[in-house]
């Protein structure tokens, strides 16, 4: 794994088109601000627990808060006891997923966005990535997908 640095912080650098694969699944790995409920949820747990999959809702602002989203105490209590595992389960998934990738020579969000069919990774992978992959579209001047500010 790269270190970070000011400018290949996967935190605070924006996305575009010239991320690396790599810092995309450092930051989901990483950040909780930056992992979809709904995603980990649906995949980890074979449940979405009430999370609704076209909101914004990432993993910190459901930790902070849990009973807002998980009204059921047994719930939110299974979902606690086995998060840790749940977790290390993502990590090892992406850390696989991510030599998978450089093996198919796919390095940065725009090989990504050729070669994303031909690779053999992982639900939670593909959605991290396909969702970085829009970021960086709707950033990105060229793009048909882009958004002005």
């Amino acid at each position: 794994m790269m270190e970070p640095t000011q400018e290949n912080n996967p935190i605070t650098t924006p996305l575009t088109m010239e991320s690396t694969v790599e810092a995309v699944l450092e930051r989901a790995r990483d950040d909780w601000g930056a992992m979809n409920a709904w995603n980990f949820f649906s995949i980890y747990y074979g449940n979405p627990y009430g999370m609704h999959r076209h909101t914004a809702v990432t993993m910190q602002q459901y930790l902070e808060n849990p009973e807002k989203f998980v009204p059921d105490a047994a719930k939110r209590e299974y979902i606690q006891l086995n998060l840790k595992l749940k977790r290390s389960l993502m990590q090892k998934n992406f850390q696989r997923d991510l030599a998978k990738l450089h093996e198919a020579k796919v390095v940065l969000l725009e090989d990504w966005s050729s070669y994303k069919e031909a690779v053999e990774i992982g639900p939670m992978t593909r959605m991290v990535l396909s969702g970085a992959l829009i970021q960086a579209l709707l950033q990105s001047p060229g793009s048909i997908l882009y958004k002005r500010k």
